[in-house]
């Protein structure tokens, strides 16, 4: 599993290294991977840590490998909740905070709020709203390749019955009745 999200964040990595245009679809799938190696390549907590997030806080994940968010859960008891950025994620991080965020804060719907503050929301949707799917994402991402994996299972299963059903037929061990 680990491989398969490596790679598709390596072919993602070779695309937006050449001047492009990024598409809706291109963003919503870089998000896709970007939060399925922040969950693949080191521990997460809750989603809401990622949505909770600052723009502050990338620079953090980037230097650090790791950054502390408030909104979880049981706040009371624990009192935060850590981002971990493996070397993987960080490098992902970084192409999204130099060429895919950008193009999500051109799409804000208000032309003032295109400045990259502190507090602004770290992980941004297409619009360029504070992106709350990060579950969303997740599910997806494991969705396209449980998919992929079960029709190849599945695949691999009806070749081998096939093929089992074919040497019983021609070793004579079973006859018809």
């Amino acid at each position: 599993m680990r491989a398969v999200v490596l790679t598709k964040a390596a072919e993602i990595k070779k695309r937006l290294l050449k001047p492009v245009y990024l598409t809706q679809s291109f963003f919503e799938t870089f998000m896709m991977i970007l939060y399925a190696v922040f969950y693949l390549t080191s521990p997460q907590g809750r989603i809401a840590g990622f949505i909770d997030m600052k723009f502050a806080q990338g620079q953090e994940l980037l230097n650090r490998g790791y950054s502390k968010t408030t909104v979880l859960k049981n706040r009371e008891s624990i009192n935060y909740q850590a981002v971990i950025a493996s070397p993987e994620a960080i490098e992902l991080l970084r192409i999204f905070l130099a060429k895919v965020r950008p193009v999500a804060v051109k799409n804000r719907v208000l032309p003032h709020s295109r400045v990259n503050k502190p507090t602004d929301p770290l992980f941004l949707a297409w619009d360029g709203s504070a992106c709350t799917k990060v579950g969303r994402y997740i599910s997806k991402f494991y969705a396209c390749i449980y998919c992929v994996y079960s029709t190849r299972i599945t695949l691999s299963i009806r070749v081998s019955m096939q093929v089992y059903a074919i040497l019983i037929e021609e070793s004579h061990l079973v006859t018809s009745l």
